[in-house]
C-alpha cells in the first residue's frame, strides 16, 4: 500500500513537473550579507553589456549579467552609512562614473562625502566633503548644455536641495522643510527643459526648475515615500503620483494642485504607473503597509485590490517588450507576487524582505530579468529571476513553491537551482517529502 501511494505521489509530482508554467525563473542570486536598498542597470562601461549597480548601508557591488562581481566599494571612514547611489557619465568619455553619497556620524558631528568612481577603472575620481547628510543622489542635463549636473538631497544639519556641475562645484541650492530623500526630473510646465521633483521627510513635494527657482510645493501630512511622474491621461502634461506615510495616495497636476487624493488603510510605500488595459489612460499601482495592493484609475477610483500576506513595500508595473501583456510585480516581507493586469496571481516566491524591483534584459538574451534586492537583519542580497513569456494563466492562489519551503528547514545549494528552474509549486506537507524529493532528483 506504501508503494502504491509513493508511486501515486510520484505521478502526481511529476504531471506537475510536466505541464506547470513559471513565469519568474531563478537564474542566480548573490548573497551580500547585507540589505540592499537600492538597485540600477545601467550599461556603466558604453560597451553595450548591462551591468547591475546595487547598493547596502555600507558597500556598493558592481556585477555582470551573469553575476560575477566586478568591484566593491566600501566607504574609508568609520561608521560611514551610504544613502545615496547613481551612475552617469560626467566627462562625456561613454563611460559612467558612479556616485556614491554618505553620512558620517561622530559624537554631535554629522557630515557626509559624496565620492566618484571612476571609469572604467574604479579608482577615486574625486571626493567632496559637506556639512550634511547626503540623502539622495540624481542626475540630468538640467540646462541642455551635454553636460550632467550632480542633484544632491541633503539632511542631518541642514535640510535642503543642492546642484553641483560634473566637477562638484555648487551651482545653485535652496532650503527645505526636511530632509531631501527623493529626487525625479521630468518637463513639468512644457518648456522643453527638465525640472526637479524632491519629497522630503517633512511630507513636502517641492518642483525647481533648472536654476533653481520654485515652480510650486504642495504639503502632505507625513514624509513622502514614494513619487512618479508621468502622463496619467494622455492630455500632454504631467502629473505627479505621491504616496505618503499619512496613508494617501496624491495625484497633482503640472502646476501642483491637487487632483484627488485616495485613502489607504496604511502606509503608502511605493507607486508606478502604467496602461495595464490599452485603453490610453495609465493606472496607478500602489504598495501600502496595510497589506493591499491597490490599482486606481487615473481619475483615482478603484479598480481592483490585492491582498498580500503583509506590508507591500515595492510595486513595478512591467510592459513586457517581446509580448503584449502587461503585468505587475509587487515585493513584501516575505514574497515577490507576480500579477497579471486584472489582478490575478499568477507566481507567489518566497525572497523577502524585498527594497528594490528593477528590471531589464541583463544578458541580452532578448528576455527581461527581474532583478530584486533583499534582505533584513543578518541577510540580504541580490535575486535574479527570467521573465518566462509563454504565459498561460492558472489559479494557482494557494501554491507556494517547493524550494523555498524546503530549503527553510534543509540545507543544499544544488536543490535551490534544480527546483526552482524546474518549475515545480507544491506544498510540503508537515514533516516534507525529504526521501520523495531525494529520490526525484538525486
Amino acid at each position: 500500500m506504501r508503494n502504491l501511494f509513493l508511486i501515486g505521489l510520484v505521478l502526481i509530482l511529476l504531471g506537475e513537473f510536466t505541464y506547470a508554467s513559471t513565469d519568474l525563473a531563478f537564474e542566480w542570486e548573490y548573497d551580500t550579507g547585507i540589505m540592499v536598498n537600492w538597485i540600477l542597470v545601467t550599461d556603466l562601461y558604453g560597451d553595450g553589456n548591462p551591468m547591475i549597480l546595487a547598493s547596502s548601508s555600507e558597500q556598493v557591488y558592481l556585477l555582470d549579467g551573469d553575476g560575477r562581481l566586478i568591484w566593491i566599494h566600501t566607504p574609508p571612514l568609520w561608521k560611514e552609512v551610504i544613502y545615496g547611489v547613481y551612475a552617469a557619465d560626467l566627462d562625456n568619455d561613454t563611460c559612467k562614473e558612479v556616485l556614491v553619497g554618505s553620512e558620517i556620524h561622530r559624537d554631535v558631528r554629522y557630515w557626509g562625502e559624496l565620492y566618484v568612481i571612476d571609469c572604467p577603472r574604479p579608482t577615486s575620481k574625486w571626493i567632496k566633503r559637506l556639512d550634511y547628510a547626503i540623502r539622495s543622489i540624481y542626475t540630468a542635463d538640467l540646462d541642455m548644455d551635454n553636460n550632467t549636473e550632480i542633484i544632491i538631497g541633503a539632511g542631518s544639519r541642514w535640510s535642503g536641495l543642492q546642484v553641483f556641475d560634473q566637477n562638484g562645484d555648487l551651482k545653485w541650492e535652496h532650503e527645505t522643510k526636511g530632509d531631501i530623500s527623493l529626487i525625479t526630473t521630468a518637463d513639468m510646465n512644457n518648456d522643453g527643459y527638465d525640472d526637479i521633483i524632491a519629497g522630503s521627510e517633512a511630507g513636502v513635494v517641492y518642483v525647481f526648475n533648472r536654476n533653481g527657482g520654485v515652480l510650486w510645493e504642495y504639503k502632505t501630512n507625513n514624509t513622502v515615500h514614494s513619487i512618479y511622474v508621468g502622463d496619467l491621461d494622455t492630455d500632454g502634461t504631467n502629473e505627479v503620483v505621491i504616496g505618503s506615510y499619512d496613508n494617501n495616495i496624491y495625484v497633482l497636476n503640472k502646476s501642483g494642485d491637487l487632483k484627488w487624493i485616495y485613502e489607504t488603510m496604511g502606509c503608502v510605500y511605493d507607486v508606478d504607473a502604467l496602461d495595464l488595459d490599452n485603453d490610453m489612460h495609465k493606472e496607478i499601482i500602489t504598495g501600502s503597509g496595510d497589506g493591499n495592493l491597490r490599482v486606481l484609475n487615473s481619475s483615482g477610483d478603484l479598480k481592483w485590490t490585492f491582498a498580500g500576506d503583509d506590508g507591500i513595500y515595492s510595486v513595478h508595473a512591467l510592459d513586457l517588450a517581446n509580448s503584449n501583456r502587461n503585468m505587475i510585480l509587487a515585493g513584501s516581507d516575505s514574497y515577490l507576487y507576480l500579477l497579471d493586469e486584472t489582478g490575478g496571481l499568477v507566481g507567489k516566491y518566497r525572497v523577502g524582505p524585498v527594497k528594490s524591483i528593477y528590471v531589464a534584459d541583463i544578458d541580452l538574451d532578448g528576455k527581461e530579468e527581474v532583478v530584486v534586492g533583499y534582505g533584513g537583519k543578518y541577510v540580504g542580497g541580490i535575486y535574479i529571476f527570467e521573465v518566462n513569456t509563454s504565459y498561460a494563466k492558472r489559479p494557482i492562489d494557494s501554491i507556494k513553491p517547493l524550494i523555498f519551503e524546503y530549503m527553510e528547514e534543509h540545507t543544499g545549494g544544488y536543490f535551490k537551482y534544480v527546483l526552482t528552474t524546474a518549475g515545480l509549486m507544491l506544498p510540503i506537507p508537515e514533516g516534507g517529502w525529504t526521501f520523495l524529493v531525494s529520490f526525484l532528483f538525486d
